[in-house]
């Protein structure tokens, strides 16, 4: 059997006093079984005290740092374990294993006390260690820089109270290269010493489809400064030559931009950007993060807010623990937001404007941005001004893209570029000084990009001309105009020069920083025009200046046999947008007189609700009831102009002349039980016609039926009462007499009602333009 036997733990111990313990314990048995050492107490100096002597020193970092055991011996009847109290202690923090305070022994130095904290990391900065120092004599604590090093880690000698931290190198790669753009592999390469670009890009197959190899730049940061300095290459002489000085030697840091040459719509990717949720307390609720990318502030500023209903009808929020939808009865106490993201690889992204430009040019039309429901809540004139102000502003956004007389792929490739190259513009201005210019060119007229560029080093005019996408079709090349700024002290002056592309040694001319490259183009429009029907050889005729009508109908061969000269259809495309715009804008004064009206309610009169409103706005918005083709047409007597009875009339680009073939019929369309056309009789009246088609119904305005024309000319209500009501069939020269191909129209009586006085005025001109569409296409 073991005996037992009692021993004394005195000092700095949590719970000092006797203990009675197995013959078998040793010191460190003892300080557990006391409850361990104070805070105030030394873990490297336990004494193990025998009969009064000092029989051991025990140092408990042995045991926890390095797991030694060799000086923890056995107790014996009546020892006396004694804590002393901490003496010497150091501070750590920062990039080490195990940071905190360690208590010293007065020969240890700095290396000890890094090797008790667990090492350094790796990213330990060892020239910025930062020392504080208690200093007695100034009351305070004086802050040393202090440089590790294996010479100073032996030798460093610590004071009491001494606190160490130690930082993290820098967040910045020094051996390396940055390729950004319109790159296959963009990011961070490995630099060594005497490498060149064309080591980095060694073929096409490095690089991504339509890639700009005529203009590649390169930002260097200046040795001695900030300042940055730009250098152009063209990798196509780097292809053919590798020996070719286009081949540059890169500099650890450089960064490579590459521009993309062409980019297409298909290469649009939407990408949803979706919030995370977590559950809390059966909520489920928005983790909060902190985000840096620039996805995320265009996401906080422009998302689309949902409320709960629309979000559990919509897209179902995902338990990121298990990557299922939320189950249960959990309640969402946060806003649920949908936002999306467009972008073309990675690099560019697409505004929204643009986004809605490249669906209305696919023939889509995309759903309006403001709903008519939200018409109900306008209480007041500002609220409806800023609707109004509103809807126009996303209309002349489109209108702005669409006038900018490029195609779309154009338009996406230049907004794609100018994300890549405005950064290097901004640092260009603001490295910008009184005594310098800012070191950029622009260059306009007929290029692919034009635009501002940076200056690079030893850029030439024939570098501009890269650098803007080269020259397009039809540059007028013998007159290129380089404009020249120059700073006289009280203001700049401009020197113009002109240089011809055939010139090479001109083409090699050395640019200045705010130089101004312009290119003219020579006029080489193609004006066209299209005859069909009833001539011998329909199609589309180049015009030239002065071309007559007459003058195309006999290039045309002629007029057949069977062609009805008098119901000639001439349509003219400037008269066909100016009428557009008409229509646009009358539309435009309707909803206002409709919201205006909606809102503002006289005495005896009942307000419109939001029903009404919408339903009368809606028949505003039915593109499909006016045909385009329709529009635009100009009356002309075709007979009098081929026999020289009148003058002739000059053509314009996009005229369309259409002979019909020879009518046999008079229809009858607008409000009457059944529209019809019917075969021309000599001795039917007017109102004959009109009753073969059943007979004018009750919302028929009888009073105004007028008469559109084979030839496509108006006989008013007033002419057809003149020449009589139930007029029969009079001579060709007669205006008012039914002929084959005419159109007989009955109007729509409209009568006012409810409280909005703009009624009449909008049914009729969308019945009429309704009417006017059917009667063309009768033709």
């Amino acid at each position: 059997n073991l005996r037992s036997m009692d021993i004394f733990v005195l000092g700095e111990a949590h719970q000092p006093g006797m203990y009675t313990v197995s013959s078998l314990a040793t010191l460190t048995n003892a300080i557990f079984q006391s409850g361990g050492v104070n805070l105030t107490g030394s873990l490297r100096g336990i004494q193990l005290k025998r009969k009064g002597e000092i029989v051991s020193t025990f140092d408990f970092y042995d045991l926890l740092l390095n797991g030694d055991t060799s000086k923890d011996i056995r107790l014996m009847q009546g020892d006396v374990v004694f804590i002393p109290p901490i003496t010497k202690t150091a501070g750590l923090a920062g990039e080490v294993t195990r940071p905190g305070i360690y208590e010293l022994k007065e020969d240890e130095t700095l290396g000890d006390l890094i090797k008790f904290a667990g090492n350094l990391k790796p990213k330990a900065d060892t020239l910025s260690v930062d020392l504080q120092r208690v200093d007695s004599s100034s009351n305070g604590f004086d802050l040393i820089k202090v440089t590790v090093n294996d010479s100073s880690l032996a030798s460093y000698r610590l004071q009491n109270g001494d606190v160490f931290s130690i930082y993290p190198v820098v967040d910045n790669l020094t051996n390396a290269v940055l390729v950004k753009g319109h790159a296959l592999q963009p990011g961070f390469f490995p630099w060594y010493k005497g490498m060149r670009i064309g080591d980095l890009i060694k073929s096409k197959a490095n690089l991504l489809a339509m890639t700009d190899l005529t203009y590649v730049l390169v930002k260097r940061e200046h040795e001695q400064n900030q300042n940055y300095e730009y250098i152009q290459i063209d990798f196509e002489k780097i292809f053919n030559n590798e020996a070719d000085d286009a081949n540059i030697l890169l500099k650890a840091r450089d960064e490579i931009l590459f521009l993309p040459s062409l980019l297409t719509a298909e290469q649009i990717t939407t990408k949803l950007i979706e919030d995370t949720y977590a559950i809390e307390n059966d909520q489920v609720v928005l983790e909060q993060d902190l985000w840096s990318a620039m996805t995320y502030l265009r996401k906080s500023l422009m998302e689309e807010q949902l409320s709960t209903d629309q979000a559990g009808g919509g897209v179902p929020m995902i338990n990121p623990a298990t990557g299922l939808p939320f189950e249960g009865d959990l309640k969402l106490n946060t806003e649920f937001s949908r936002y999306y993201e467009y972008s073309i690889y990675d690099y560019c992204a697409i505004p929204e404007d643009l986004a809605l430009l490249v669906i209305e040019t696919l023939g889509f039309r995309p759903k309006t941005k403001i709903p008519f429901e939200d018409l109900e809540n306008i209480t007041s004139q500002e609220a409806l001004d800023d609707l109004l102000e509103e809807i126009e502003n996303e209309r002349q956004k489109i209108r702005n893209l669409e006038a900018s007389g490029q195609d779309l792929e154009t338009t996406l490739t230049d907004i794609c570029r100018r994300q890549l190259l405005e950064p290097a513009i901004h640092v260009l201005n603001r490295q910008r000084t009184p005594n310098k210019e800012t070191k950029t060119v622009q260059v306009f007229g007929n290029v692919h990009f034009p635009g501002t560029y940076p200056l690079t080093t030893g850029m030439v005019l024939e570098d501009a001309l890269k650098a803007a996408g080269g020259l397009k079709s039809a540059t007028y090349d013998s007159e290129i105009e380089v404009s020249r700024v120059m700073n006289t002290g009280k203001e700049f002056t401009v020197a113009n020069t002109f240089v011809a592309l055939s010139d090479k040694e001109a083409t090699q001319t050395p640019l200045k920083a705010m130089d101004i490259i312009n290119l003219k183009q020579i006029s080489s429009a193609l004006r066209t025009v299209e005859i069909t029907g009833e001539v011998y050889f329909a199609g589309v005729y180049p015009i030239s200046e002065n071309q007559t009508l007459g003058e195309l109908v006999r290039r045309a061969g002629g007029i057949t046999e069977f062609g009805a000269v008098e119901a000639t259809f001439f349509q003219r495309q400037s008269l066909k947008v100016a009428e557009l715009a008409r229509l646009e804008r009358a539309k435009e004064e309707l909803r206002r007189k409709i919201l205006l009206t909606s809102q503002s309610v006289g005495f005896g009169q009942q307000a419109m609700d939001a029903n009404a409103v919408g339903l009368l706005t809606t028949l505003l918005t039915r593109d499909s009831n006016v045909d385009e083709n329709a529009l635009g047409r100009l009356v002309v007597d075709l007979e009098s102009v081929l026999n020289g009875s009148v003058s002739d009339l000059l053509l314009e680009d996009g005229d369309s002349i259409h002979i019909p073939t020879i009518q046999q019929s008079v229809s009858v369309i607008g409000e009457v039980f059944v529209a019809n056309s019917h075969l021309f009789k000599s001795n039917l009246t007017l109102s004959d016609y009109i009753d073969l088609s059943g007979g004018a119904n009750e919302y028929a305005d009888e009073d105004n039926i007028y008469l559109i024309k084979a030839d496509g000319s108006i006989v008013s209500p007033s002419e057809l009462v003149t020449s009589g009501r139930f007029f029969r069939n009079r001579s060709s020269a007669t205006r008012g007499g039914l002929q084959p191909g005419d159109t007989v129209v009955v109007p729509l009586e409209v009568q006012p009602f409810s409280a909005i006085m703009a009624t009449t005025e909008i049914t009729q001109i969308v019945y009429q333009m309704a009417l006017a569409a059917a009667a063309v296409n009768s033709f």
